[in-house]
């Protein structure tokens, strides 16, 4: 009788734990992916202003061209 309680006093615990797993994996909402329109995230406004950019043909080509012009909006902020 004591290794029966024994094998389900190691057994339950790690019976449960994979339950939890098992159902935080399934069934719960993901969390975290894709959250929020925070700093850098890309608005239809911006896309637009890029697309009137690109078809302009004001906007370098290459390695950089897809990074925001930092020196601009320092300027633009300071007022420079």
């Amino acid at each position: 009788m004591s290794s029966l309680l024994m094998f389900l006093a190691g057994f339950m615990p790690g019976l449960v734990l994979l339950v939890l797993v098992g159902w935080r994996m399934h069934l719960a909402e993901p969390a975290g992916q894709h959250a929020g329109a925070g700093e850098g995230a890309l608005t239809v406004a911006h896309l637009r202003d890029r697309v009137e950019r690109e078809a302009s043909g004001a906007e370098s080509t290459g390695r950089h061209a897809l990074r925001e012009d930092v020196a601009a909006r320092i300027a633009a902020i300071v007022g420079v």
